[in-house]
């Protein structure tokens, strides 16, 4: 992904459950993951969910092994933050690794008491999803409305949750 505007030809092709277009940041973070499903699966969650739903990795809490989405993440500002902030770190040129550290150091103090079952970051590991339509290239858009663009949209340093968000 390449930080570039949410809204062309690719994210048209994806088909999300209704819920996901109730919230920009939803939005935003779900097209995230659909598109680095495989990047994902090497963060961990902090919400806590693993513990009741059976996640693995922070991609569970937006899309089943069997690309099914979960409805988990819409009312997460746990697991929305996270994607976001990993989307961020990618984007600023840090490596997976250096993302992954970024996020156990600030999310695994807070919560779950800094456990997490999900592996360390690996060059060698074999992804369970690969991303749909990351591969193909940006088609040039039509002449046609102006659309929002979402992809300005992040989330400040102090975000902890969605009313933080709206102070």
């Amino acid at each position: 992904f390449n930080g570039g505007p949410a809204t062309d030809k690719q994210d048209d092709a994806i088909k999300f459950p209704d819920y996901v277009y109730t919230d920009a940041l939803a939005l935003k973070a779900y097209t995230y993951v659909t598109k680095n499903p495989d990047t994902l699966e090497q963060i961990p969650c902090y919400c806590g969910c693993g513990g009741h739903s059976g996640h693995r990795f922070l991609r569970d809490c937006f899309i089943h092994d069997d690309w099914t989405y979960d409805e988990h993440a819409r009312y997460c500002d746990v697991c929305i933050g996270e994607a976001m902030k990993v989307q961020s770190y990618l984007a600023e040129g840090k490596t997976l690794k250096e993302a992954r550290a970024l996020i156990d150091k600030e999310y695994g103090a807070k919560y779950a008491e800094g456990r997490t079952s999900t592996p360390p970051v690996s060059d060698n590991y074999k992804p369970i999803l690969t991303a749909k339509l990351a591969a193909a290239p940006a088609p040039i858009p039509p002449k046609t409305a102006p659309q929002t663009d979402l992809s300005s949209l992040s989330l400040p340093d102090n975000f902890k949750s969605l009313s933080d968000g709206l102070k």
